[in-house]
């Protein structure tokens, strides 16, 4: 490192050129994206990864993806007699999109369930025939991971 390092109050750091500002790691949310923690200049705006202003980082770098997938959208598309599903997603592990279908006084007639593994934000699923149905989507161990869809 070349330079002077100065620090005032212990939060701000003057690095040759830079004034570092440390910024704190937020965990992501099912609501919310979250980042891990690093170093932002003050006048420029870069990121660095260490207190010396030496490893220059992007947001790409620290930045986490929220936990939550929702269903934003589930159409019939009576043409092609499919169920199109539409997912607000940033996370691209392995999900699975449930599809519950009710009869018109509340009770389940019947369940199928779609493994997803890439990183597509529409699928295609098997047109329901019962009066209502739910799409919601789960992680592989089945545990809810947003808002599902109703009809």
């Amino acid at each position: 490192t070349t330079g002077d390092i100065t620090v005032d109050d212990k939060t701000k750091l003057r690095v040759n050129e830079h004034d570092l500002v440390p910024v704190e790691a937020v965990e992501p949310t099912y609501a919310d994206s979250g980042n891990l923690a690093h170093y932002r200049c003050t006048d420029c705006g870069k990121l660095f990864g260490d207190p010396y202003g030496e490893e220059e980082i992007t947001n790409k770098d620290v930045y986490l993806p929220r936990l939550g997938v929702d269903v934003t959208d589930a159409h019939k598309n009576v043409t092609e007699k499919v169920l199109e599903v539409t997912l607000d997603r940033e996370r691209y592990d392995e999900i699975r999109l449930i599809l519950a279908q009710y009869d018109k006084n509340g009770r389940l007639v019947s369940v199928s369930i779609k493994t997803v593994k890439d990183t597509l934000s529409q699928y295609i699923m098997p047109m329901p025939a019962a009066a209502h149905f739910r799409v919601m989507v789960t992680d592989k161990d089945n545990r809810p991971m947003g808002i599902s869809y109703y009809e």
